[in-house]
C-alpha cells in the first residue's frame, strides 16, 4: 500500500497495521503504516472528529486547583529546587526529586527562565513547577474548556501555538511539549512555530513515545503507546531530528524514561483488556512479574531501547 509520510515526505510501500482503540475499550478500529525510511509510525488517516476521543475524563482534563496551593509540595519543591546547598541534601534524604529538576537543568533553565508549555491539558506540570520557584510559567491548549487562571499566577490559555504566536510579543527560553506533539495534526508545523518563539539560547524539550523501541517491535499493534487514534504519529530519532533539521535546529540530547507501564499496557492489550477495565485491579500480574518489567525497563533505558524518551533541540 503506497503512503505517503507527513514527516520525511517519502512515499513507498510502507508497512501498513491495524490498531483498536483500547484506553476506553471501544475496539473501534484505525489503519496505521510506518515509513520505511525515517521508522515513523503514523495514523493513515485523522478522524474528522478526533475531539470525541478525548472525554472530560481523559486523563490531562482532571482538576489541579489542590495542586496549586499545596503548601506540603511548595515546600519539598521548593527544597529540591536549592541545588548544591545543605537544603537538598536534606531533602534528598526523605523524598524523591520531582522530574522537572531533570528537564530544566538539561535545558540549561533555571528559576528566572521564561517557560511556555504546550498541550498541557490543565496544567500539572507547570503548577509543580511554579511551586519549586519557577516565576514565568505559561500553557496552552485548545481542547481544555476555557482559559485557567490559577490565583498563584499560572496561566493555561485555551489556544493553539498558532493563535498564540500571533499574538504574543514574548520569546522562551524553554519550550515543552511533554506527550503532546504525538497528538498533533503536524508535528513539523508545531516545531517550527515553537522555533519562532525560543530566545537565542533557548531549547525545546520533547516528551514522545518512540516507535524505534523494544515495545513496539515486540508488541506491535498491542502497544500500549500507539493509543489509537490519539497518538497521530510515533516517532523515532530519525525523524525528531528531520523535524529538528527543518526548523533550523539540532537534536542536542536525548534521554530515555519508559516506565514499567509499556509493560503492563501492553500485556493487558495483548489479552484484550482496555484501559478502563476494571480487570485492572485484579492480580494478572504477580510480583515478580512486576519487579521483571522493572528490571527490563531500567536496561532498556540504558540499552535506549525504552519506548519514551525527552529530546532536547537547540539552535
Amino acid at each position: 500500500m503506497s503512503n505517503l509520510c507527513r514527516i520525511c515526505g517519502i512515499e513507498g510501500d510502507h508497512q501498513a497495521y491495524t490498531v483498536k482503540e483500547m484506553m476506553f475499550g471501544t475496539r473501534e478500529e484505525f489503519e496505521y503504516f510506518q515509513c520505511s525510511f525515517c521508522g515513523c509510525l503514523q495514523i493513515k488517516q485523522v478522524p474528522e472528529d478526533l475531539g470525541r476521543y478525548y472525554p472530560e475524563n481523559y486523563y490531562s482534563f482532571q482538576s489541579y486547583d489542590k495542586l496549586a496551593v499545596s503548601r506540603w509540595r511548595s515546600f519539598r519543591y521548593a527544597l529540591r529546587n536549592k541545588r548544591g546547598q545543605w537544603l537538598e541534601r536534606m531533602a534528598g534524604a526523605f523524598v524523591r526529586p520531582p522530574k522537572h529538576l531533570a528537564w530544566v537543568r538539561n535545558a540549561g533553565a533555571d528559576l528566572d527562565s521564561k517557560i511556555l508549555d504546550i498541550g498541557c491539558g490543565n496544567g500539572k506540570t507547570l503548577l509543580k513547577m511554579h511551586l519549586g520557584g519557577f516565576r514565568h510559567c505559561i500553557g496552552l491548549d485548545p481542547f481544555i474548556q476555557e482559559t485557567l487562571r490559577y490565583h498563584n499566577g499560572v496561566v493555561i490559555h485555551k489556544q493553539s501555538l498558532q493563535e498564540f504566536r500571533e499574538n504574543t510579543q514574548e520569546n522562551f527560553d524553554l519550550i515543552m511539549f511533554h506527550h503532546s506533539l504525538e497528538h498533533m495534526g503536524d508535528p513539523q508545523e508545531m516545531i517550527n512555530a515553537a522555533a519562532a518563539l525560543l530566545t537565542e539560547r533557548g531549547r525545546i524539550l520533547v516528551r514522545v513515545p518512540v516507535a524505534d523501541s523494544y515495545a513496539w517491535e515486540h508488541y506491535r499493534e498491542n502497544w500500549l503507546q500507539i493509543d489509537a487514534p490519539r497518538h497521530l504519529y510515533l516517532l523515532t530519532r530519525k525523524s525528531m531530528s528531520i523535524l529538528a533539521e527543518n526548523s533550523g535546529l539540532k537534536v542536542e540530547r536525548i534521554d530515555y524514561d519508559s516506565t514499567k507501564g509499556q509493560f503492563i499496557g501492553s500485556e493487558l492489550y495483548q489479552r484484550d483488556i482496555p484501559g478502563n477495565s476494571s480487570s485492572r485491579n485484579k492480580p494478572v500480574f504477580n510480583r515478580s512479574q512486576l519487579r521483571s518489567f522493572k528490571q527490563k525497563t531500567r536496561e532498556l533505558n540504558q540499552q535506549e531501547q525504552g519506548d519514551q524518551a525527552v529530546f532536547y533541540f537547540c539552535r
